[in-house]
């Protein structure tokens, strides 16, 4: 049996509506911000971001959505920091620590690594260029982590010596 994707149309050019809106876990009126996001808008990539950001909480892993969730943070948390400025690379490095905590809850291990990985790499970045916030963080992060983890971290976070 052949499934369609929410946003095909079928063959009379009308969108197929399986009951399933893959942008629920935003906000239920997000035509409108993806529509921006697609177009660059920084402010609506932001916006994006700060809705996953605003789920961030000790019981956000339980919801249905924290997958999804945590997913479309990460996209726009690196699509604000790619363009925009320290706060926004501040705010991805929260997110990626963040998501890696959802990750791990859902047994997701490798991918929730590499998210803490990223997340001290970053952060050990940041703080290099006087970010109080990414320090702090950073030691948070780093207390609840394996020394394997750490390790991998600290590797990626050094400049390679030619």
């Amino acid at each position: 049996m052949q499934q369609l994707d929410h946003n095909e149309q079928n063959s009379a050019g009308r969108r197929c509506d399986l009951g399933f809106n893959p942008n629920a876990a935003i906000g239920e009126q997000t035509s409108h911000l993806i529509a921006a996001i697609s177009r660059g808008d920084l402010d609506a990539i932001r916006e994006l971001r700060d809705r996953a950001l605003s789920f961030i909480g000790p019981d956000v892993a339980e919801t249905d959505d924290a997958l999804a969730i945590a997913s479309w943070g990460v996209m726009a948390a690196r699509m604000a920091a790619s363009r925009g400025d320290q706060i926004d690379a501040e705010r991805l490095a929260l997110i990626l620590g963040w998501a890696g905590d959802v990750f791990r809850h859902y047994g997701m291990t490798k991918l929730a690594g590499d998210h803490y990985v990223e997340c001290l790499g970053l952060c050990d970045r940041l703080a290099a260029i006087g970010s109080a916030a990414a320090g702090l963080f950073a030691g948070n992060v780093a207390a609840s982590l394996p020394p394997i983890v750490m390790q991998e971290a600290m590797r990626v976070s050094q400049p390679e010596i030619q």
